[in-house]
């Protein structure tokens, strides 16, 4: 009989070879990953559904509300309906500035496309904040679709009237008065407190900073 080779002998059988030892690592690596994005994708889905559900909502509820009451407390009502004596009525009011009149005497010329400019920046900010959401940051989710319903309530109003329409009247004993508002602002102000809240608890989430070793 011929000699065996002895290189055929000694040569590892190539499909028993072990695999390397990184690769179940970076496997595992590779699906955590993948699951990672599968779930970032669910959440902006979601997200958009969200905002655009609240935000359309808000917009309508708010100009039903309003249009309301240009229309039925204005008239049939003579612009004043007390809910609660005392505390809260229904008024019927066009804004042309702001909140406590901020900018009601300035000319319209320059009054209406600052507010209108102001407004259009304010939503498009809301949209860059929404697009650097992460998963899980529902609350600030919810805070943003309220606070965009709310804008875009009051730019509809500026862009139609060149005023915002309010009626939400409270006050104590018609003496001390929080100046008037409507559905937009009550939305506006849900957001920003919720979006306070997010902020407290995302600081009660974070993990504290290891500490220093002790000395030896």
């Amino acid at each position: 009989a011929g000699d065996a080779d002895p290189g055929a002998a000694s040569a590892p059988d190539a499909a028993s070879a072990p695999a390397p030892v990184g690769e179940p690592a970076q496997l595992a690596d590779a699906a955590s990953a993948q699951a990672s994005r599968a779930l970032r994708r669910a959440f902006r889905r979601r997200a958009w559904l969200v905002l655009g559900v609240v935000a359309l909502l808000v917009g309508a509820l708010d100009q039903w509300s309003k249009h309301w009451a240009h229309t039925t407390l204005r008239f049939e009502h003579g612009g004043r309906l007390a809910l609660v004596e005392g505390y809260l009525d229904l008024a019927y009011v066009r804004n042309p500035g702001a909140a406590w009149g901020f900018l009601a005497r300035s000319s319209e010329s320059f009054r209406q496309p600052f507010f209108l400019g102001v407004s259009l920046v304010a939503m498009l900010f809301i949209l860059y904040l929404f697009l650097r959401l992460e998963v899980g940051q529902v609350l600030l989710l919810y805070a943003l679709s309220l606070v965009m319903g709310g804008a875009i309530g009051n730019f509809v109003d500026r862009v139609r009237f060149r005023f915002v329409i309010d009626f939400i009247e409270l006050h104590l004993q018609h003496r001390h008065r929080w100046p008037t508002f409507n559905v937009a602002d009550i939305a506006i102000t849900c957001g920003v407190l919720l979006l306070f809240a997010e902020m407290f608890l995302s600081r009660k989430r974070r993990p504290a900073p290891p500490r220093a070793e002790a000395e030896r």
